[in-house]
């Protein structure tokens, strides 16, 4: 446990690890309030039915003493329909997510800001369910965890909440101290509610209720330590908004502002729109969707939804320059976990589109991907966008089609769930064709505008057609985990305006799940991971192998159906780099592989790695009796001779997350160097996991890798900014070619920047040589050939982003000549010059 950390123990009874805290009225005698206040709960007010501004109805506080797997709060009061509740809930000591849901809704919302306590262990999170279903006798709220751990946190009940897209801005901050401050969220409207609330590590029995843009909060619910705690403005000023609050006596705390949509009056509003009806005209005025404050909703089996961007920009994504272009916004809560597809691609879409996701919150909320040129447009231009996001079954998400550089135009989104095909439904703000199960079918159908005094029924009749394709989707790479900038000298510096991989950080954030069985999962990637233990038993971190052995290890992992599965395997040299942390050091990974290792733990106990090189299933091309290995000890992926031992991680496939670029690999070697069957064999070129290399000349200097969408400057050989030959040190690396490509506009962008040491190494090809590229990367290169006639890679190294955590005046290289990935060499250095091929967008 945190240093200092001590859970009040509430004294509601248990039962079974279940701890039942009831509410009651406000109205009750001080008698019964006395009740309460020992279980840890604190009310306001009556129950209400849904009304126009928010009012708060129940609420409740509580933590745990011990350590369990289930707690439920029961709120006795009803539940109107179209309340909203919401909560800030918090685990420790357990490796995964606290989940919340209650007996009538079902699973709630996770939204974003989640945090860990200060020893970065545990999870915090706020969850909400907006549009309840009523409960006239109350429901019950569960929250558990996977494994034992302490829990607390607070619940909310509130009337007068939108019905959907409620969750405006987030804002969540930890420290140490008595005064509790999430700083301010973007400004937001006057009459919002405004929700905040705290836990803390240790006790300090009083809280004092703050302010926020000069309005004061009111105390709902605190337990008896003052471990738990919320407040809330029911009818918040104008402007930004914090969470604030005194404790009693310092302390770790945890706490989240969370500011949410009132329910919309009716109202009349103008957008010139008219609606004729056989029996009289009537000029009708509605707000129209696709705006953060009223998005076009989008049901959870998706389909294609046309539209057009026009007005004014208010929103921006984290690429494509989309800042002063217009905007429409959609809402999509979907039904299934796993991965979706986002998408302008087509006939449908007629400018240079961005698209973007972000989760929870519109305005502000986590960005979940963002694409600006995946696939063609109408023009058959690689102008249109596609995101390939992991999504949450039950969470809300906002896809935003946006423009590059202030482009508008018209646009087909198509929205895919997990596991599903695109069926073609097209709609307009006053007319909807639902698509038929035939192709050649009439179907008629209204759409509704219930937010006017005047309502318009608009019934149009269209033929529809249900089509069902299959494309190639871009994932994004996993971010490398860097969040520290350094100069040339090795100085820590400010991230602001390098352009360094600590300042950009691109990717998808790292993220594991511990399954409880020995296994780790990426949620990025869908790959399993074996856990390494420290117990003497085939996990052990110390076991170490010749490259042979390595596969018996997997053999006996399959024998003894490990965690329930015999398809385990060696992983290949694009999967196993991607475990790396590129701001950890000895181990360099995540602490999903590297926390409470201790001698004698086991698996289920303990996450130990050996900080030394471990075994890919690849081979080397150019000295096929050696084969790749990656060193946690300081992240270099190289080759060794087969009489080498190191130790073995197993990995298999799910059907989550998104498979990694294959290497390229299609032929197997035995321990001489001769080319052998595969068959059999496990290695990298039989098994061949991972999607298919895959790229798109686009004809204007720059290639697309169709699987992770990222778009590279192609080399040439004419002696321009592109020449195969031109080296830089590493900052000029940065402020020579890559400036110089934004200052020219190159291919139309001006978001170029260097790729980090993940991005760089994913279009290494391990089956070519000298240069080990693919051969959208080597094609046609002649001197005098420039990017557009041409593709040049120099045999030899080139910069990425990524400095060495362990010596940070050298950064992390790709050798092109030979494949390895390093730092250490005379070639690391900062001030030696090494080749340069700039990188955009990206999924």
């Amino acid at each position: 446990m945190p240093t200092g950390r001590k859970l009040q123990a509430p004294c509601a009874r248990f039962v079974r690890s279940r701890i039942v805290l009831k509410l009651l009225p406000s109205a009750r005698s001080a008698a019964s309030l006395a009740v309460i206040a020992i279980l840890g709960v604190l009310l306001a007010g009556t129950a209400v039915a849904q009304s126009l501004t928010p009012t708060f109805v129940q609420g409740a506080a509580f933590s745990t003493g011990s350590r369990i797997l289930t707690i439920t709060v029961t709120l006795t009061q009803p539940v109107a329909a179209g309340d909203l509740l919401v909560g800030w809930f918090a685990q420790y000591n357990a490796p995964a997510q606290v989940q919340v849901s209650d007996n009538v809704n079902g699973v709630w919302t996770r939204g974003p800001g989640s945090l860990q306590f200060l020893d970065n262990a545990g999870d915090i999170a706020l969850y909400y369910r907006e549009n309840s279903q009523a409960a006239p006798g109350g429901l019950t709220i569960t929250v558990s965890v996977p494994s034992i751990a302490y829990l607390q946190g607070t619940v909310a009940d509130y009337a007068g909440v939108a019905l959907a897209g409620s969750l405006e801005q987030i804002a969540s901050a930890r420290g140490q101290g008595t005064a509790v401050d999430t700083g301010t969220t973007a400004a937001v409207g006057a009459g919002e509610l405004v929700f905040a609330a705290s836990v803390t590590g240790g006790s300090p029995m009083t809280v004092t209720p703050g302010s926020s843009a000069g309005v004061p909060y009111t105390q709902r619910a605190r337990n008896s330590s003052g471990s738990s705690f919320e407040e809330d403005i029911t009818s918040s000023a104008a402007g930004a908004q914090r969470g604030t609050a005194t404790l009693g006596t310092a302390t770790g705390w945890y706490a989240v502002c969370a500011v949410f949509h009132p329910t919309l009056a009716t109202t009349t509003t103008s957008t010139g729109s008219t609606t004729t009806t056989a029996i009289a005209t009537t000029t009708t005025t509605t707000t129209l969707a696709g705006a953060c404050n009223n998005p076009t909703a989008i049901p959870a089996q998706g389909g294609t939804f046309s539209g057009t961007t026009s007005g004014a920009s208010s929103q921006a994504g984290s690429c494509g320059s989309s800042g002063s272009a217009p905007e429409r916004v959609f809402q999509w809560t979907p039904a299934l976990s796993g991965t979706a597809t986002i998408e302008t691609c087509g006939a449908g879409t007629n400018f240079d589109s961005v698209l973007y996701l972000r989760s929870g919150v519109c305005a502000g909320g986590a960005e979940v991907g963002c694409n600006d040129d995946a696939c063609v447009n109408s023009s058959g231009l690689l102008r249109a966008s596609r995101i390939t996001p992991t999504v949450t079954a039950g969470q809300t998400y906002f896809i935003i089609v946006d423009g590059y550089g202030g482009a508008s135009g018209t646009f087909a989104l198509k929205v895919t769930p997990p596991g599903g095909s695109s069926t073609t439904t097209t709609t307009t703000p006053t007319t909807t064709t639902t698509a038929s199960t035939s192709t050649t079918t009439t179907s008629t159908s209204t759409t509704t505008t219930s937010t006017s005094t005047t309502t318009t029924s608009t019934s149009t009749t269209s033929s529809s057609t249900t089509t069902t394709t299959t494309l190639m989707t871009a994932c994004r790479l996993p971010a490398t985990g860097q969040t520290t900038c350094w100069n040339s000298s090795g100085a820590v510096i400010s991230c602001a305006g390098t352009g360094q991989d600590g300042e950009l950080r691109k990717g998808a954030p790292l993220t594991y799940v511990d399954n409880g069985d020995g296994t780790v999962t990426d949620v990025n990637t869908g790959l399993m991971w074996e856990k390494h233990s420290h117990d003497g038993t085939v996990h052990d971190d110390h076991n170490k192998y010749t490259w042979a052995n390595a596969f018996a290890h997997v053999a006996t992992l399959n024998r003894t159906n490990f965690a329930g599965h015999a398809d385990w395997r060696l992983p290949n040299v694009r999967e196993l780099p991607s475990i790396v942390t590129y701001q950890n050091l000895i181990p360099t990974v995540a602490p999903a592989f590297d926390n409470r290792c201790s001698s004698g733990c086991d698996v289920t106990r303990c996450s130990c790695t050996f900080s030394g090189d471990t075994w890919t299933s690849t081979s080397e091309t150019a000295s096929p009796s050696k084969q790749w290995f990656v060193d946690f000890q300081d992240a270099q992926v190289g080759t060794g001779l087969e009489g080498g031992t190191g130790p073995a991680r197993a990995v298999r496939d799910t059907s989550t997350g998104c498979p990694l670029p294959a290497t390229g690999q299609t032929t197997c070697w035995n321990s001489s160097g001769n080319v052998i069957s595969c068959a059999g064999t496990g290695q990298d070129g039989e098994l061949r996991r991972g999607a298919p290399l895959a790229y798109a000349d686009n004809g204007n200097g720059t290639v697309t890798d169709l699987n992770t969408g990222l778009v590279w400057e192609k080399v040439s050989d004419d002696g321009t900014v592109h020449d195969k030959d031109n080296t830089y040190t590493w900052a000029n690396a940065f402020t020579g070619h890559v400036a110089t490509l934004n200052a020219t506009s190159f291919a139309g962008h001006t978001d170029w920047r260097l790729p980090n040491v993940r991005e760089l190494q994913s279009i290494v090809n391990y089956q070519s040589s000298n240069p080990m590229v693919s051969s959208a990367f080597k094609t046609n290169c002649a001197p005098g050939c420039p990017a557009t006639g041409c593709s040049c890679t120099a045999s030899g190294n080139y910069w990425s982003s990524t400095s060495s955590v362990s010596s940070p005046s050298r950064a992390w290289f790709v050798s092109f000549r030979y494949g390895n990935v390093d730092a250490f060499s005379s070639s690391g250095s900062k001030s030696v010059a090494a080749f340069v091929r700039a990188v955009r967008g990206g999924s």
